[in-house]
């Protein structure tokens, strides 16, 4: 528990101690005494992160692994600075998504590319670029979300892009968490909690494509 401190500060990046407290679910207080070392962090601290931000634990009370578990199913931080080791295919970058609030983004199809492994097994893969907090830690600015037409993928939970019925030629998207509060609509919801949680009737989505790799380039 030596590096604790440094460890959580490397945890909360760029976000203010404020908005880093909110996302756990404790005071600012707490947060600023953790990182000064001044008390040691309590159980509760301890679950409310697991919770809230889905980390590796043991990273952060040992230093041990990755800040986050490694699941090809769910998130994938690249080493170096390119996005692809091993057998790579060439995937289109169409544009950026919004982790927060909806935006008109998809843009220039096709015309970008990036190569990413394994992924021959995903149906139609695509990359889009995330903006916006909402989703951080998990999701942070300038992470490339690898998403899928996977439908019998996409449960509770499950990190999600989805494309609303808009104007022709149009496509307001934005990256979230999924629910399903009946079988008529979806509830998408943020780990921000300044974020509040929307309701939609399936209706007026599109298409909703599972985020099947959470891409970071690791400087």
């Amino acid at each position: 528990m030596d590096d604790f401190p440094k460890r959580l500060r490397k945890l909360r990046g760029n976000l203010s101690q404020r908005k880093f407290a909110e996302l756990i679910g404790v005071t600012h207080q707490r947060v600023s005494d953790y990182e000064k070392g001044k008390v040691q962090p309590t159980l509760e601290f301890f679950e409310l992160i697991e919770k809230n931000l889905k980390l590796n634990l043991n990273w952060l009370v040992n230093g041990k692994g990755e800040i986050y578990f490694e699941n090809t199913s769910d998130v994938v931080k690249e080493p170096g600075s390119k996005y692809a080791t091993g057998k790579t295919r060439d995937v289109p970058l169409v544009g950026e998504v919004e982790c927060g609030i909806p935006l008109y983004s998809w843009n220039g199809f096709g015309k970008d590319y990036v190569p990413v492994a394994d992924v021959s097994h995903f149906n139609t893969p695509f990359l889009l670029k995330a903006k916006g907090e909402s989703m951080y830690p998990y999701i942070r600015p300038g992470d490339l979300l690898l998403c899928a037409d996977e439908p019998q993928r996409i449960k509770d939970k499950s990190i999600v892009v989805v494309s609303f019925k808009t104007e022709p030629e149009s496509a307001e998207a934005n990256a979230k968490l999924i629910s399903y509060p009946d079988k008529n609509r979806v509830m998408l919801y943020s780990i921000n909690s300044n974020f509040k949680p929307s309701f939609h009737k399936l209706s007026e989505i599109y298409k909703i494509y599972k985020v099947v790799k959470i891409i970071r380039e690791v400087k």
